[in-house]
């Protein structure tokens, strides 16, 4: 239907997934179809396609424009030499005089862009090389529009030696003071008494970072150096919004300070399509804005599949993992290996956290994705597999209730923005396993949750002891 769309019609089609690795798949399969119509796929920095992607990695992170300082020292982004193979790509997105149509295939990563100064050290987004007709978005791109960046006691407190905020000493201490003690909440209530934070001039602080890393030769010990500053330089920036704005939808959880940091989707001139089957109206309105339209074409799962839940399996990544690789709980750990192992085989796809992916990797024989970083978002992995097993997803109350906030603020009903925010953090994984399951072989497919089983009714259940 997309290349339908565009053939003919001499249209750009800019078509975002979550990852890479779907992007590629995704340019693979539209360039299958044929049609005379050119698909390219536009990837971000990586080894394959930029000599120092490590040290860009870490200069975007901690020093403003931080990757336009490395391409302008790198031999191979001198103007006409042409040995980039990541700018090269640009020369390939745009349509050629005489074309049909072209599709662009990208990651929502790449679709936001990325935050730079202005000449006038203001904060702004890069926008994109091109002005595509019609941009889709497929799956949920919520988490890259409400973005999120923290910091920790001591990040905060090297932002302030490095005169990246302008903050007066009685509202620093309270805010080290919340971070240092612990528990999770919100922080709103103290919004009045932190005050108005302000960052200092950015660029001076990038400076100061570049300072720190000027003895350095080699890019991957330049990289490490930066990348130790494991503060994101836009979290001054981020403060101060966040005080303007009564700090709703911050957050305290375990030690960290979490800030919303809020980033455009980019339109297209004749239409924007955003495709989400675990998302919702409340949602998509927070992602496209007030007035987009909206329907509901989801569908039950088939009827061939069978839900099981495993009770009394802790998926805590506390009790599996512990501080240093060591589990809290042995019993629980056991556990969790004992309902793996019963059902697992080699067509059975494991779903866990990113923490116990490699320990889960040694046991089971079936293929391991994790649920952070989007992996098992759109994933094909479900069709190939008899089995999905699934780990219990936990997610902070305060996390929920920081969303809704951001979410009441952008026009929500409080009930409604409530029910959203845990339908996204809670029940997406769960809607993706149900959802993306298929026949398989013409049996019946099985999704086996260890722990509670939610938004699904199921149709067995045991116990992780008679395992």
């Amino acid at each position: 239907d997309l290349l339908g769309k565009v053939e003919g019609g001499g249209r750009v089609v800019l078509y975002a997934v979550p990852t890479l690795a779907l992007a590629r798949e995704a340019a693979r399969d539209l360039r299958a179809l044929g049609g005379g119509v050119r698909v390219e796929l536009w990837e971000g920095r990586h080894d394959g396609n930029c000599i120092r992607s490590e040290l860009v990695g870490a200069m975007a992170k901690v020093v403003p424009n931080g990757a336009g300082k490395v391409c302008a020292d790198c031999d191979r982004c001198a103007p006409g030499l042409n040995q980039c193979g990541f700018k090269r790509q640009e020369a390939r997105l745009a349509l050629q005089p005489g074309e049909r149509g072209l599709v662009i295939v990208t990651t929502h990563a790449r679709l936001v862009g990325h935050d730079l100064l202005d000449a006038k050290g203001q904060l702004t987004r890069s926008a994109l090389p091109f002005a595509p007709s019609v941009v889709v978005v497929d799956e949920d791109a919520s988490g890259s529009v409400l973005g999120e960046l923290s910091v920790d006691l001591a990040g905060l407190a090297g932002l302030d030696a490095a005169g990246a905020l302008d903050v007066d000493a009685e509202t620093l201490r309270t805010l080290q003071r919340l971070i240092g003690g612990g528990g999770s909440f919100g922080l709103a209530p103290w919004a009045d008494l932190l005050g108005q934070v302000r960052a200092r001039d950015l660029s001076a602080y990038g400076r100061e970072v570049l300072a720190g890393a000027s003895s350095v030769t080699g890019d991957a010990e330049r990289a490490g150096v930066l990348g130790a500053r494991l503060v994101s330089w836009q979290v001054p920036a981020a403060l101060e919004r966040a005080s303007a704005l009564g700090w709703v939808g911050a957050f305290v959880h375990k030690g960290r300070l979490t800030l919303p940091w809020d980033a455009a989707l980019p339109r297209g001139t004749h239409a924007t399509i955003y495709l989400d089957a675990t998302g919702d109206k409340v949602a998509a309105q927070a992602v496209l804005g007030p007035d987009a339209g909206w329907d509901d074409l989801r569908v039950a799962a088939p009827s061939s599949v069978r839900f099981v839940q495993v009770a009394g399996v802790s998926s805590s990544k506390g009790d599996l993992c512990g501080d240093g690789g060591r589990p809290r709980s042995a019993r629980a750990l056991a556990l969790w290996l004992s309902a793996r192992l019963r059902f697992d085989g080699p067509d059975v796809l494991h779903v866990t956290h990113k923490a116990t992916a490699d320990l889960l990797r040694g046991h089971v024989v079936g293929p391991v994705i994790h649920f952070e970083g989007g992996e098992a978002r759109g994933s094909n992995a479900y069709e190939e597999c008899s089995r999905v097993v699934l780990d219990e997803w936990h997610v902070p109350h305060v996390t929920i209730e920081a969303l809704a906030a951001r979410l009441v603020a952008r026009g929500a009903a409080p009930d409604d923005a409530r029910a959203s925010a845990r339908r996204r953090l809670l029940l997406a994984p769960v809607e993706q396993a149900a959802g993306r399951v298929r026949p398989y072989n013409g049996q019946a497919r099985e999704v086996v949750f260890l722990g509670e089983a939610r938004g699904v009714e199921v149709d067995a259940e045991q116990d992780a002891a008679a395992l």
